[in-house]
């Protein structure tokens, strides 16, 4: 009867050790979630990097296997294009960057989610496409389609959610004058 009694205790602890853990990642969880907004007087907003911050440095690898850096900027302004596999905008902005480079001479960089099953799709030349949840998480990704666009010295000078490509190229147009002048 006392082994049995032993052994029901021990049992007993390592369930509650079990429920200790869990409890504290989900109190992590909660942190992390409850950190993404800021509360004000009168409204709760999603919290997102501000224009004029720095923008945190990655370095990870394209669908072509070359490592992108941010700090590699080539003297040219960055936009970072955060899209969603199953966001039907992103699927059709995606085709249109190439032109919108032409015009604009910055280096684009797409950004998604990691998904072991996902395919890349058709990136146009010149266009760089990373899987990365950690950037993702060090952006404050607000939802797809959200661009930021970042200067030669790594400043965000704008940061947005897009609705259309139109939409794209007006805020990356306002964005650059307003830098240039």
């Amino acid at each position: 009867m006392s082994t049995l009694l032993s052994i029901s205790n021990a049992l007993l602890w390592v369930f509650m050790i079990f429920q200790f853990i869990c409890f504290i990642m989900l109190a992590k969880l909660v942190a992390n979630f409850l950190n993404r907004f800021r509360i004000s007087n009168t409204s709760v907003a999603p919290v997102k990097l501000h224009v004029g911050v720095q923008a945190p440095l990655f370095r990870e690898t394209d669908q072509n296997g070359q490592i992108v850096a941010l700090s590699e900027t080539e003297g040219k302004p960055t936009l970072l294009l955060f899209t969603d596999d199953s966001c039907s905008i992103c699927k059709q902005l995606i085709p249109t960057l190439p032109t919108l480079k032409e015009h604009t001479d910055i280096r684009i960089i797409v950004i998604a989610h990691e998904r072991k099953d996902a395919q890349i799709k058709d990136i146009p030349d010149g266009v760089h496409f990373l899987r990365s949840d950690q950037i993702i998480e060090d952006y404050l990704f607000p939802g797809a389609p959200a661009m930021i666009l970042v200067d030669h010295k790594r400043y965000i000078i704008s940061n947005e959610i897009v609705n259309s490509s139109h939409q794209l190229e007006v805020f990356l147009r306002h964005s650059l004058k307003s830098t240039n002048s």
